[in-house]
């Protein structure tokens, strides 16, 4: 017996819609997130501020990273939102060319 995926194409792609807004608003805020550590890292220097700064751009490398696995994680949905939608329409002509 195989296994089945069912597919919501309406649930998929309100999902993309809300990730999509959840990326955009993220994204801003981390360019907000950067201009304000730049803002912070011009203000004083020494040991501390190398410390905090080199961490503080690792964290920011690792969420430029999440992010951009969010958008490619869309893209596949959108992707797949795509081909649930042609498969649908290939069957409904298949049904529709059968001669009755």
């Amino acid at each position: 017996m195989a296994d089945l995926l069912e597919i919501n194409v309406s649930a998929l792609s309100s999902d993309i819609q809300s990730l999509e807004g959840l990326i955009s608003s993220g994204t801003s805020d981390l360019g907000s997130l950067k201009e304000s550590i730049e803002n912070l890292s011009s203000t004083w220097s020494g040991l501390a501020h190398d410390t905090f700064y080199e961490q503080v751009s690792q964290d920011l490398a690792v969420m430029e990273e999440v992010f951009s696995s969010l958008q490619a994680y869309k893209e596949h949905m959108e992707y797949a939102v795509k081909e649930y939608n042609q498969c649908e329409q290939d069957v409904y002509d298949m049904v529709a060319s059968i001669p009755v």
